[in-house]
This record gives structure tokens, C-alpha cells and sequence, in this order.
């Protein structure tokens, strides 16, 4: 049987999900800076989504931004001239569009830890006897001693995940700057789904600004 450390262990359930964003802006729009986003985000579970969308905002403050689930509430569906509608009265200039394609997760068996503990307790008994000024005293003690020990199976994650990033200008409908998103974790804490968000969204307000798309 394989056995692992606990320091292997530390850095198999440690470590944090990194992400890479590869994105172009369109020529047309290079001098393009928007005033005020929505984001949206498509494949994701509606936690997640509002998770997600809520966290670009924070990232690309100050810039005014609203997650997209505020603007366009998920409870049916609407129609184009409703969407431009109510993306007009929001004063949304600017609509990225976060489209999750695939997210896959695996596991293996790495090997186990095995840990052991051992107990001990002791008692005594006897007799005394009193001579005068002298005790006379007869005592035997016994011990009894308990070990154990706990084999622990140990797993290694890893996920990852790809999305496309689009991000376009609401009055004319085109196409501003598009780009590919991975991200990648390994570790139990690094592939959950905040890590994976905390990533990708660092990541998009991070390339936004460097594309000087906000401010």
C-alpha cells in the first residue's frame, strides 16, 4: 500500500486555481472605452452566474457595471426589442458575455495516510498496618496500555474549465473584443466552484483594464 505524507498531503488539499485569458479587440473599436457594463454569463448554474457577474462589477470598479441577472431578471424569456429595451433604460453601453463551453473534474488515488495512537492507564491497591509509630503498607499496581491505528485513503482533484469572453457595444450590436478563457486548479481546495470563479473573474477585469476597455 502506498502510503503519503501529511506534508503531501497539506500541499494535495492546498493550492489555488490560476486562469489565462487570450483576448483581441477589433480594430474598429480601438479607441472604444465603455461607460457602463452588464455582464452575463451562459452554462453556469444561477448561484454561480450571479456569482460570477457580481464579481466582474466589483473588479472593474469604479466603472459602473450591473450583473446582468439584475437587468434581465432569469424568469422567462425576452424578446430582442425587450432586451434592448431594458439594457437602454439601464444606460448599458456595454455587454460582456461570459459563456461557459466545458468544465471537467477528475480524481485519483494518490495512496493513504496511516496515523496510530496508543493509550495507558494504571491502578494500585494494598493494605496497611499500624506497629506503634510505624506504618507497615502492602501494595500492587496494575497497567493496562491500548493501541490503534487509522489508514486514510488520499485523493488528488484536478478540474478544468474553458469559457468564451465577449464583450459588445449594445447600440450597434458588433463585436468589441472577444477572447478565450482556462482555468485550471489542483488541489481539493483549488477546484471548487469559488475558486474557479475567483480566478476567471480576476483575470477578465484584469485583461478589461488592460485593454483599456474600462478605466
Amino acid at each position: 500500500m502506498k502510503q503519503v505524507s501529511v506534508l503531501s498531503l497539506l500541499v494535495i488539499v492546498s493550492g489555488c486555481a490560476s486562469a489565462n485569458l487570450t483576448a483581441f479587440r477589433d480594430p474598429a473599436y480601438a479607441n472604444r472605452q465603455f461607460g457602463k457594463l452588464a455582464v452575463f454569463t451562459t452554462g453556469m448554474y444561477m448561484e454561480n452566474a450571479m456569482n460570477l457577474e457580481r464579481q466582474v462589477c466589483k473588479k472593474i470598479a469604479p466603472d459602473p457595471c450591473v450583473p446582468g441577472q439584475l437587468v434581465l431578471p432569469p424568469t422567462r424569456s425576452y424578446s430582442t426589442a425587450e432586451i434592448s429595451q431594458y439594457l437602454e433604460q439601464a444606460d448599458i453601453d456595454g455587454v460582456l458575455i461570459v459563456a461557459l463551453g466545458d468544465d471537467q473534474s477528475a480524481s485519483k488515488y494518490l495512496g493513504t495516510i496511516a496515523t496510530s495512537s496508543a493509550t495507558a492507564s494504571a491502578t494500585q491497591s494494598g493494605t496497611a498496618q499500624v506497629y506503634g509509630n510505624t506504618v507497615l503498607s502492602n501494595s500492587a499496581s496494575q497497567g493496562t496500555a491500548t493501541a490503534s491505528s487509522v489508514a486514510t485513503p488520499v485523493y488528488g482533484h484536478s478540474r478544468r474549465a474553458h469559457a468564451i469572453v465577449s464583450l459588445f457595444e449594445r447600440r450597434s450590436g458588433g463585436l468589441a473584443w472577444r477572447g478565450e478563457l482556462d482555468v485550471s486548479g489542483q488541489g481539493e481546495l483549488a477546484v471548487s466552484d469559488d475558486a474557479f470563479i475567483r480566478a476567471a473573474t480576476n483575470e477578465i477585469a484584469a485583461k478589461l483594464k488592460a485593454s483599456q476597455l474600462v478605466r
